[in-house]
């Protein structure tokens, strides 16, 4: 809502844009929008997690692959390596 960022919107937006933004907030639809924002936020994330494990899976197996080679790993030991990144990105974030 606009009360916990109200020094961040006046910092990117002038003072018509707050004025509309704080109309349309008290308006019928923005009151409905910003009810349903922490379904909406939710399920942005929910559709990004896939991505981000991708992403961060790929970080720590390329910080491995290099460790490895700085300590000449055995390919069972790349392997298991791989097994246990594999294994801490599958599981959920506490």
């Amino acid at each position: 809502g606009l009360e916990g960022g109200a020094v961040a919107y006046a910092r990117h937006l002038s003072e018509p844009e707050l004025r509309a933004l704080l109309a349309w907030s008290r308006s019928d639809v923005g009151k409905a929008i910003n009810a349903k924002m922490p379904a909406i936020m939710l399920d942005m994330l929910a559709q990004q997690t896939p991505l981000m494990k991708k992403i961060v899976t790929g970080v720590m197996r390329t910080a491995a692959d290099k460790a490895c080679q700085e300590i000449a790993c055995t390919g069972a030991e790349r392997e298991t390596i791989a097994l246990i990144l594999e294994k801490g990105a599958s599981q959920p974030a506490s």
